[in-house]
């Protein structure tokens, strides 16, 4: 399991991050997605992520990036 030093628990942004990554590691888990172990099967997943997280003016904030690492 990550551990995420970048998170500050005591700002808003960082109080919504890792809420946002805990929702996630939730889902993941509910959703019954295989472990990460050599067992002959394959996990793909893809998204775009040139976009992901990226506002129109192409800076992207840290958060998207743990939500990234945890998946």
């Amino acid at each position: 399991m990550p551990f995420y030093r970048g998170i500050d628990g005591r700002t808003p942004e960082g109080r919504r991050t890792a809420a946002g990554v805990l929702g996630l590691r939730e889902t993941i888990a509910e959703a019954g997605v295989p472990d990460r172990r050599a067992n002959g099967r394959l996990l793909l997943a893809t998204w775009n992520v040139r976009e992901f997280g990226k506002s129109k003016y192409g800076v992207r904030s840290p958060e998207p990036l743990y939500y990234i690492a945890e998946i």
